[in-house]
């Protein structure tokens, strides 16, 4: 109970803020999880755009375990997992065309990843370091010849690429 001897008006901020803290203390608990889906805007029927695990962390629900993203047709086009909002673990990836699998650290990519015409062929192979480019990299024709070959350290391109046409020649 507030004293008698407050004043009115402040007696009334001290209630306000009172209430307003149990109000606060009503959101969800830190850890708690839950399973969340998203929709694009357009419809009916809904097409459905995220599906995933969240946990409720600091003051937000950040994405935490296995998650799966749709494009606005339907289709999968990421799948993979979360640790507290980074990626982690494996992942398969549709980007500018192709489909991309390898790893992720951290929020990152990292090690091998492998991206591939829609045929399956590869279109491109290489490894990341913490998101950054490393070593060789190896690009090739939707009919499977070698296209070209780039070396990166530290996600800079070192030199000029080596190329070859789609016969296999090199220019």
């Amino acid at each position: 109970m507030v004293s008698q001897n407050v004043p009115p008006l402040l007696r009334k901020g001290i209630l306000l803020s009172a209430l307003l803290g149990l109000c606060l203390a009503c959101g969800p608990d830190q850890g708690e999880r839950r399973q969340e889906e998203a929709f694009w805007d357009k419809g009916p029927p809904p097409i459905l755009r995220f599906k995933g695990e969240k946990v409720y962390w600091g003051d937000e629900w950040v994405n935490d375990g296995s998650a799966i993203y749709y494009d606005e047709m339907g289709r999968v086009v990421g799948q993979g997992r979360f640790d507290m909002g980074q990626e982690v673990g494996d992942w398969t990836l549709e980007e500018k065309g192709f489909v991309g699998r390898g790893s992720f650290s951290t929020g990152k990519r990292h090690g091998k990843w492998v991206y591939a015409y829609p045929s399956g062929k590869t279109q491109e192979e290489g490894r990341y370091n913490l998101g950054k480019r490393e070593g060789e990299w190896r690009g090739f024709y939707s009919n499977g010849a070698l296209k070209t070959i780039r070396v990166y350290v530290d996600g800079q391109l070192k030199g000029q690429p080596e190329t070859w046409d789609v016969e296999g020649h090199r220019n």
